[in-house]
């Protein structure tokens, strides 16, 4: 067991170390992150409508029927 609970100290503070050099990464590059997002242009619109292809029937408009 003893070598087991070896193993698993090494493993939690691999763990931990990994953590650490992820939050310090992602703190470096925070900045620059908001940098970039204020100097980027306002988004457009989505793109407008797509029109329907050129090989499909035109429609000749509505019909309306009532059932009784």
């Amino acid at each position: 067991m003893d070598a087991l609970d070896e193993l698993a100290g090494i493993y939690g503070r691999l763990y931990d170390e990994m953590v650490g050099a992820a939050e310090r990464w992602f703190g470096a590059l925070e900045p620059l992150g908001r940098r970039l997002t204020t100097a980027l242009p306002a988004a457009k619109p989505c793109c407008p409508e797509i029109p329907p292809p050129c090989w499909m029937p035109r429609e000749l408009g509505t019909v309306c029927s009532q059932v009784c």
